[in-house]
């Protein structure tokens, strides 16, 4: 990660990822926790959310880390691989569950 300005790329290319296609998670859990409930899209959206702000955190202020002799990660690339996977387990459900409703009406 010696790259010149890798947070800031990743903090650039993570923000859409989380932001836009993770957008039904954070939708979803803000009407979960409005109903007092919670589901899988809470704990992807804490997740996600968490990793996200700590990043961003550690990004602007690292001396608050580095003042306590320890180096401060990012973790933007998590949060997005997060969402990702979990946005292809249901692309690939829908893909079973369809070949599974086709294969039966045949």
């Amino acid at each position: 990660m010696g790259v010149p300005y890798a947070g800031e790329l990743m903090w650039l290319l993570s923000t859409p990822v989380i932001f836009g296609f993770g957008r039904s998670f954070f939708i979803s859990a803000w009407k979960q926790l409005r109903q007092g409930s919670a589901n899988m899209d809470t704990l992807v959206t804490l997740s996600t959310g968490i990793a996200y702000l700590f990043s961003l955190f550690n990004l602007f202020f690292p001396g608050f880390w580095l003042s306590r002799g320890i180096h401060p990660h990012l973790y933007f690339e998590a949060a997005s691989v997060i969402i990702a996977f979990i946005l292809l387990g249901r692309l690939l459900e829908e893909r079973a569950r369809g070949n599974t409703t086709s294969a039966i009406k045949n």
